[in-house]
């Protein structure tokens, strides 16, 4: 690691490397807490994603790369860690992992190489390593072969080593995976299956997952006869595809399609894996099986009938399938070969396509939406810095159709496979722009810059172009990147261009008398009546050309610095070579002596030694650290047991409260119910005595009527006349009933009386009556408030009750006064109700003695007038 660290160093001069630094990145207690989640991140995706949406963000140029002397990628990183939550490591860990990355030592990396260093600081910093399966047995039968992949005797995978060394980590616990680990294990089952894969025709009993499933090819071929029949001019292209594995590792990214919800698994239930399969065969222009074909191979892949299939599972399904229909040959007559027809039916598309001019809109094709240059035109302007001669003969090769045929002559050159397609994952597509773009001598576009391209045309999502969408492609770039140009659709009149064309630099003309000589020719067009579109193209020719003479002089001073530059580095370099064969030299000498031989050995004593320094130094360490950790143990269980025995304690006590607050509690509702019979008693009290005295009232009005009466008649003539009174009133109330209605307006006028007094007795009683009824009311809110209060008292403590009680004693004591105040209140009353009485026999015309004599006086009369009328 430090001889590499110091070539890298010397690769770069500008770059410094950090000093080293040995301090571990993340503790054992950030590895388990964040462990899980950084699992998942890096098993789905999401770490993925998140680090190219922060790639896009950080690569504020747009030149489709980070650079290390900036501090981008260090900002890069932080950025995407500080996403999950994790501070950023240390920079000298950062800068050893960045060097492997950049082979090229250019000091920047592009996006899929700053994708790959995020996510080997993730699995080393987390100890997240791949699974390989294990190696089935395989059958005694030379026609049966399986496609469990080989065991790996370990993942040579240096990065994954370096990232360990790079980032010191402890290792974690173990962690199960298994379900988010599901599109990983089918990764690593393809790309093992892809290096010895059993070949379609000749292989007629195929085992699947690991052994567990034996499917006899032949016997499936006949159930899908029909579809073979319908797929019969696919077939060379198919077979080939799965023997090289290209149909399995396409295969990968259509169930990630299908996998809506995110669980690493395709259901039946809800159409997942109909979907899938159906979209494997649509990518590859075939023809879909029926639901019950599926159906058919699904349930010999759902051994335990959960109907569901895993990653690895949903792969064997579609090879199974696409093995029974291509096993036994099938062709129909007439139907040529899938790659000729591709080939022939682009050229046929290319003899008939009228190409349109630039700067416009192009739909290449039936059923694709139109490509809006102006958009893409922004980000390959970078394509377009080339002469105007260079220029020129791109326009003209566009528009006449000389691209398409030198994209479609390329794209046959690079589809090894004779597959008619390329793909997006193993690079094909790229190198196929590129050397279009080159035999142009045009600059190639970054990797991000393809992809927004490349992403238009694919539609499907299959991660591959079939030979007109790349031809279209490139002749898609190509005019996005001269969008704006007016050569083209601009063009001069014949006569102008002879006669007003723009001189080259070496005619020993200036710009300033090109000027001139164009607005001269301008001036004439326009005196005779020229349009503006030919003065505009004059124009144009005329900046550009001044543009061309300006890098002229340029490039001889361009060149004449870069013929001293490199003649300095090869200089350098000559100088370079002698100093590096003397140190070879000396190094070569030294190791022959027996001094360097025994230095050499006690060096490595040396290195034993240290090694075992800290070897135990670090064992050290960790035995400090438990023995730390028992005791924080030991005075917590010991904290632990004095707090339970604190609370049980408590406990004892509130029981002992609990059961003096009940005693109380007892004590006191005795009391409240002796009061209140006591209260009852004097209730009764209160209304037999006033009973009585409504009784005797009673007894007293009579006698002072009959009192009166007496008065009134002689004495002599009292008997008789009271006699002949009572005996009328009495026929009179018994022959008619009209008389109570009188006897009610009396008893009416009696009570209107009453309540026109304001000392009346009604009013008195009704007065009495409420004042008892407020006052029992009273004494209830307070007996409530003082039971709540000692409630609240007792959870205070002694104190508080002992107050309480002579609170309570006070208020009994108050009570007692009222109580006597109250008797003094009713015996006033009692005395105003007697005079009242009093008032009332003396009386009016009003009171009750006038009525009854001026009823009697009525009576008489009447009984008077009856006899004069007999």
């Amino acid at each position: 690691m430090g001889s590499w660290a110091a070539d890298a160093s010397q690769a770069r001069p500008n770059q410094r490397p950090p000093s080293s630094d040995k301090a571990r990145w993340l503790s054992s207690e950030e590895i388990v807490g964040h462990r899980i989640k950084m699992a998942q991140a890096v098993e789905t995706g999401a770490l993925t994603q998140v680090a190219a949406k922060v790639f896009q963000q950080a690569d504020l140029d747009t030149n489709g790369s980070l650079e290390w002397n900036n501090g981008e990628i260090r900002d890069y990183i932080t950025q995407v860690l500080s996403q999950f939550g994790l501070h950023p490591p240390p920079e000298s860990q950062v800068y050893q992992l960045y060097a492997a990355f950049d082979r090229d030592r250019s000091g920047s990396l592009e996006l899929a190489e700053c994708l790959r260093l995020v996510e080997a600081i993730v699995r080393a910093a987390f100890n997240i390593k791949f699974e390989a399966t294990q190696q089935t047995t395989p059958s005694a039968q030379p026609a049966t072969r399986s496609l469990s992949p080989a065991p790996a005797a370990g993942p040579s995978l240096p990065l994954a080593a370096l990232a360990t060394q790079a980032l010191p980590v402890a290792t974690g616990a173990p962690l199960d995976l298994h379900r988010l680990r599901a599109y990983r294990l089918a990764e690593e089952w393809v790309a093992s299956y892809s290096q010895a894969v059993p070949p379609v025709a000749e292989t007629s009993l195929v085992k699947y997952l690991d052994g567990g499933l034996q499917l006899d090819m032949s016997q499936l071929s006949a159930e899908l006869q029909s579809l073979a029949v319908e797929n019969a001019a696919f077939r060379s292209r198919m077979i080939a595809a799965v023997e090289s594995g290209a149909l399995l590792k396409a295969t990968l990214s259509s169930i990630r399609l299908c996998d809506r919800d995110g669980n690493g698994y395709l259901t039946w239930n809800n159409g997942d894996i109909q979907d899938f399969v159906s979209t494997v065969f649509r990518s590859h222009g075939m023809s879909v099986p029926s639901q019950e074909q599926i159906y058919r191979l699904y349930t010999l892949f759902d051994g335990d009938q959960k109907a569901r299939l895993d990653p690895r599972e949903c792969v064997c399904l579609v090879d199974a399938i696409v093995r029974a229909v291509f096993f036994e040959s099938c062709s129909v007559q007439g139907a040529p070969k899938a790659e000729a027809a591709t080939y022939a039916a682009v050229e046929e598309w290319l003899a008939n396509f009228s190409m349109p001019a630039l700067g416009t809109a192009v739909t290449y094709f039936k059923g694709h939406p139109p490509i809006q240059m102006h958009v893409l035109a922004v980000q390959l302007r970078s394509l377009a810095n080339v002469s105007a001669l260079q220029r020129g003969r791109m326009i003209k090769a566009v528009e006449s159709g000389e691209l398409l045929k030198v994209a479609l002559q390329t794209f046959r050159s690079c589809d090894r496979d004779r597959s008619g397609s390329l793909t997006w994952n193993n690079g094909e597509i790229r190198n196929f722009i590129g050397q279009v773009l080159q035999q142009f001598g045009m600059a190639v576009p970054t990797e991000a810059q393809i992809y927004e391209l490349y992403s238009l045309f694919d539609a499907d999502d299959s991660a591959s172009l079939d030979v007109r969408e790349g031809v279209c492609l490139v002749d898609a770039a190509v005019r996005a990147a001269f969008h704006g140009s007016e050569l083209a659709s601009e063009e001069l009149p014949e006569a102008a261009r002879a006669n007003h064309a723009p001189a080259s630099p070496s005619a020993g003309q200036g710009p300033d008398h090109r000027l001139e000589h164009l607005l001269r020719t301008c001036g004439d067009l326009k005196a005779r009546g020229q349009r503006t579109a030919q003065l505009k193209a004059m124009l144009v020719a005329w900046h550009r050309a001044a543009r061309d003479a300006a890098w002229s002089l340029q490039l001889e001073a361009l060149k004449a610095a870069a013929d001293k530059a490199q003649t300095k580095l090869k200089e350098e370099q000559v100088r370079f070579e002698v100093r590096l064969q003397e140190e070879l030299g000396k190094r070569k000498r030294l190791d022959t002596s027996t001094m360097s031989a025994r230095l050499a050995t006690e060096a490595e004593c040396r290195a034993e030694e240290v090694a075992e320094t800290r070897f135990s130094k670090e064992r050290l360490q960790w035995e400090a650290r438990l023995k730390d950790e028992r005791e924080r143990r030991v005075r917590a269980e010991a904290a632990h047991g004095a707090t339970a025995a604190e609370a049980a304690t408590q406990a004892e006590e509130a029981e002992a409260a609990e059961l003096r607050f009940s005693q109380e509690r007892d004590m006191w509702e005795s009391r409240l119910k002796e009061e209140r019979e006591r209260r009852v008693r004097l209730e009764a009290s209160h209304a037999t005595t006033l009973d009585e005295w409504a009784a005797q009232s009673k007894k007293l009005r009579r006698s002072a009527a009959r009192a009166a009466l007496e008065s009134m008649v002689p004495r002599v003539k009292a008997q008789g006349l009271l006699a002949r009174t009572l005996k009328g009133w009495c026929s009179h109330i018994q022959a008619k009933a009209a008389r109570r209605k009188q006897s009610s307006a009396v008893d009416l006028s009696v009570a209107s009386w009453l309540r026109k007094s304001a000392g009346g007795m009604k009013e008195a009683a009704f007065g009495g009556w409420s004042r008892i009824v407020q006052s029992k009311r009273q004494r209830q809110s307070r007996t409530k408030a003082a039971i709540s209060c000692l409630e609240r008292q007792w959870l205070e403590g002694a104190r508080g009750l002992l107050a309480s009680y002579l609170g309570e004693w006070q208020k009994l004591s108050q009570e007692k006064v009222q109580r006597k105040a109250l008797a003094d209140r009713r015996a006033k009353a009692h005395a105003s109700v007697a005079l009242v009485v009093k008032q009332w026999e003396r009386g009016s015309a009003a009171g009750l003695l006038a009525a009854v004599t001026s009823a009697w006086k009525i009576a008489v009369d009447a009984s008077a007038r009856k006899r004069s009328k007999a």
